[in-house]
């Protein structure tokens, strides 16, 4: 029994969120808690609002993404290479003055 696969990230199919954002999972743990995948975010004239119901680990692989807790006005722009602790409950919005692709691990369920 193999413990390990190799996938190949162009084969993340990514969907439409709206407001300039694409999502797609890439694959998921055994028991399926546990799922990894790929964010784009492009500049919108309106952010992408979300509230997290679940934890989640973001590391930005290219340019720039715009993050704003809603419920305290913070904001923050994090750069290639930095990654985010997101919990279950954030409130956040989410842009980019370019376009920024972002790998996430996510405790919850594939979509």
């Amino acid at each position: 029994m193999s413990l390990f696969k190799v996938l190949d990230a162009s084969e993340a199919k990514l969907a439409s969120l709206g407001n300039g954002a694409m999502l797609g999972d890439i694959d998921c743990s055994k028991d399926k808690k546990l799922t990894g995948g790929f964010y784009e975010q492009s500049h919108s004239e309106e952010p992408l609002n979300y509230t997290y119901t679940y934890d989640e680990l973001k590391i930005v692989l290219e340019g720039e993404l715009q993050i704003k807790n809603t419920a305290t006005g913070e904001e923050f722009t994090a750069k290639a290479g930095q990654v985010l602790n997101i919990s279950d409950g954030a409130a956040l919005q989410f842009n980019s003055p370019t376009k920024a692709r972002i790998f996430y691990v996510a405790k919850r369920a594939p979509l």
